[in-house]
């Protein structure tokens, strides 16, 4: 596994974190987002990760977002296994995407791992995605990390004219980030009520493996 999850019970909730196993950093989340293949096009599939921590030195106390992995393809079963892969690296619980495109069949025919909207998802423009990506690439607010990704490249060649009118979908990878970040930016986790308390063995703070 790239991260490790922990869980501990604080005020009847369970709160979740992911440790990372290369560097030690720590996420309150990880989504993975996929962009199906367009005309000659690719699909492209991404996982982002959220800090767990705010960081109190920018205005608002935003969290940061780290692209941990990423993969182009124009083969969906090729897609399915990198994304049963990712799954089990980085423990997500699903991908997001939009499930009412036609490759959906083709993936439907693998099973094992579920494909979920993300919120408000007939909103989610690319106009709206370039925002987001705009609000957290600035100069005071440098908080969208991309590491060695593909993506800067496909946003660097993004028109004006194109972000305006071309829809997401004809652009798989701004389309995979999209349904990530912008469920991020607009959905908090959510922590699951206490039902039964469980004993395991804790560590430091409380937490415990999961």
């Amino acid at each position: 596994m790239a991260v490790e999850r922990r869980e501990k019970i604080e005020d009847d909730e369970v709160i979740v974190k992911f440790v990372d196993q290369n560097n030690g950093r720590v996420y309150r989340r990880l989504l993975c987002g996929l962009g199906w293949p367009y005309a000659d096009k690719p699909g492209f599939v991404v996982v982002l990760a959220e800090d767990f921590d705010r960081d109190h030195s920018i205005e608002h106390s935003p969290r940061h977002y780290w692209v941990m992995a990423e993969h182009e393809s124009d083969d969906i079963e090729e897609f399915h296994r990198v994304c049963l892969k990712f799954q089990s690296e980085y423990l997500f619980e699903n991908v997001l995407c939009d499930y009412e495109n036609p490759a959906y069949d083709l993936w439907s025919q693998y099973g094992e791992i579920e494909l979920c909207k993300p919120y408000d998802s007939e909103n989610i423009t690319l106009n709206v995605v370039a925002q987001l990506i705009r609000k957290n690439t600035s100069k005071t607010r440098k908080t969208l990390h991309f590491g060695d990704s593909q993506l800067p490249g496909y946003l660097a060649n993004l028109l004006p004219d194109e972000i305006e009118n071309k829809r997401l979908d004809h652009n798989p990878p701004i389309a995979a980030l999209g349904c990530v970040i912008s469920e991020m930016e607009r959905v908090k986790p959510i922590r699951l009520k206490v039902t039964k308390r469980r004993s395991f063995p804790q560590g430091p703070g409380g937490w415990m493996e999961s």
